[in-house]
């Protein structure tokens, strides 16, 4: 695209070498041949099984739409490469050993365990380097997560609701279509969720997802309709809605589409 004419201005480029490699391996793929890709077709229509799911199914759904029809269509499950042995000792904090850090040692923080408890799960750890700089960086770490878990403390204090299950018909096309929705949570100021790391696209759309299942079914009267979702880097709150169901039929629509065909990443929604 950045170097075939006619140009898109924004997208132009003026580098040469890259201009004739890419010519070259346009060259070698036969550019401009009729060649086909992966689907050519749509698959048969899904069998009644698939036209009822969780709100958990639907939300692995949207993570990546190519990988669900991949999986759970055509049986193909396409492994991830295991990442490569570090070889030198290590002297930062990855992302992967935070979460792996807090994993451990947050629910110790939530249950509101011993400071010395909680410092001996702490100090068994092989997340940081060794020596005074990895003993630093831990401590350092360690009361970002006590501060982090006392601000979901508060929150939990509130009484919990019994748990409910609820399913939610939708006319989809010409066949009804059922959601699971299960909640054992809840709150009278609505649902908690929380993520040790910065907010990102899939904890924004699993939000989504489960609030507007929230906002469809006959909940307690006392509960608010709400989501908070607590990250590293803030909070962000989901007030209630009115066309949940509405906006459940566009997603279950994409969802039956995407059985058959691939949906692009992420699906554009169009109209509203």
């Amino acid at each position: 695209d950045y170097f075939i004419e006619p140009v898109n201005p924004r997208k132009k480029s003026f580098h040469a070498v890259y201009r004739d490699a890419q010519a070259q391996r346009l060259h070698q793929q036969g550019y401009g041949a009729e060649r086909k890709g992966f689907f050519s077709k749509a698959l048969p229509e899904p069998g009644n099984s698939f036209r009822r799911l969780s709100v958990q199914r639907l939300t692995d759904f949207f993570m990546n739409p190519s990988r669900y029809i991949l999986r759970y269509r055509l049986g193909v499950v396409l492994s991830q490469a295991r990442a490569p042995i570090d070889a030198c000792e290590p002297f930062t904090t990855e992302h992967r050993d935070r979460q792996s850090f807090a994993a451990r040692v947050l629910p110790s923080l939530l249950q509101s365990r011993s400071s010395k408890e909680v410092s001996e799960i702490a100090q068994a750890s092989l997340e940081f380097a060794q020596g005074p700089m990895g003993a630093w960086t831990r401590e350092q770490e360690l009361e970002s997560l006590t501060e982090f878990a006392n601000d979901l403390k508060t929150q939990f204090k509130a009484p919990v609701f019994d748990r409910f299950t609820e399913t939610i018909e939708l006319e989809v096309g010409t066949d009804v279509w059922q959601l699971d929705f299960s909640c054992s949570d809840l709150r009278p100021h609505g649902l908690v969720r929380y993520r040790y790391a910065k907010a990102s696209c899939y904890d924004y759309l699993s939000a989504w997802i489960e609030h507007i299942a929230l906002n469809a079914v006959k909940t307690h009267g006392a509960a608010d309709r709400r989501l908070r979702w607590f990250s590293r880097d803030g909070c962000f709150d989901l007030r209630p809605i009115e066309d949940a169901r509405q906006q459940l039929h566009i997603l279950l629509d994409l969802y039956r589409q995407g059985l058959s065909l691939p949906l692009h990443f992420y699906p554009i929604v169009t109209g509203k």
